[in-house]
């Protein structure tokens, strides 16, 4: 009888002290999970905060480079002329133009 008592409070035990690294391996994870889950909130408002910051950076560049800004600053400061298509006009009479084409056929024959 005293035999199957030790047994039995060995099982106990056992089984308690089973029962009780489980509790603490549980505890533990349950800290790690809320540990990484406010560092994974803290690098999410980290990210937000540099793609604004980069949106207004897009932003900044673009207004830099907008043309209205850009073409006064070369005229002025740097003496450049904005290219337009020059206003050329070219007047031919049919006379001239029958005359060419004869001086190119005697020319080519």
């Amino acid at each position: 009888m005293k035999k199957k008592k030790n047994n039995l409070l060995f099982r106990v035990l056992a089984l308690a002290l089973i029962a009780g690294l489980l509790i603490i391996v549980q505890v533990s994870l349950v800290r790690e999970i809320k540990s990484l889950t406010k560092d994974i909130n803290t690098q999410e408002q980290f990210l937000i905060t540099k793609k604004n910051f980069n949106t207004s950076l897009l932003v900044e560049v673009q207004k830099l480079e907008d043309g209205s800004r850009i073409i006064p600053i070369a005229e002025q400061r740097l003496g450049l002329i904005k290219y337009s298509e020059p206003n050329l006009s070219v007047e031919i009479n049919s006379d001239e133009l029958e005359q060419i084409n004869h001086i190119i056929e005697k020319k080519y024959e």
